[in-house]
C-alpha cells in the first residue's frame, strides 16, 4: 500500500455523520443568525418611526400655534392700518378744508 492510496479510501460513516451534523449546525447559525439581523432591523424601524411620528406630530402643534399666533398678529396689523387710513382721511379732509379756505380768500 503506497501513501497514495489512504486518500483513495472513502471516510468511515462516523466521520461522514460528523461532517453531516457540523455542517447541519452551520447551517442552523447561519439562520438564526439571519432572523436575528431581521428581527432586530424589525425593532430599529419601529423605533426610527415612532421617533418620526412623535417628531412630525411636535412639528405639527407647534405649526400650528405658529399659525394662530400669525393670524392673530395679522389681524392686529390690519386693524392698525385701518386705524390710520381713518386717521389720514380725516387729517386730509381738514388740509382739503384750509386749501380750500385759502384759495377762497385769494379770489
Amino acid at each position: 500500500m503506497d501513501p497514495t492510496t489512504a486518500a483513495h479510501i472513502p471516510m468511515t460513516a462516523w466521520e461522514q455523520a460528523v461532517i453531516v451534523v457540523l455542517f447541519i449546525f452551520f447551517l442552523g447559525g447561519v439562520f438564526a443568525f439571519v432572523r436575528w439581523v431581521f428581527t432586530w432591523q424589525s425593532k430599529q424601524q419601529d423605533k426610527w418611526q415612532k421617533f418620526t411620528e412623535t417628531r412630525d406630530q411636535n412639528w405639527r402643534e407647534w405649526m400650528d400655534d405658529q399659525r394662530e399666533q400669525d393670524r392673530t398678529i395679522l389681524g392686529n396689523i390690519v386693524e392698525a392700518v385701518n386705524e390710520l387710513n381713518k386717521k389720514m382721511d380725516c387729517h386730509d379732509g381738514k388740509v382739503e378744508d384750509r386749501i380750500n379756505k385759502l384759495t377762497a380768500k385769494r379770489k
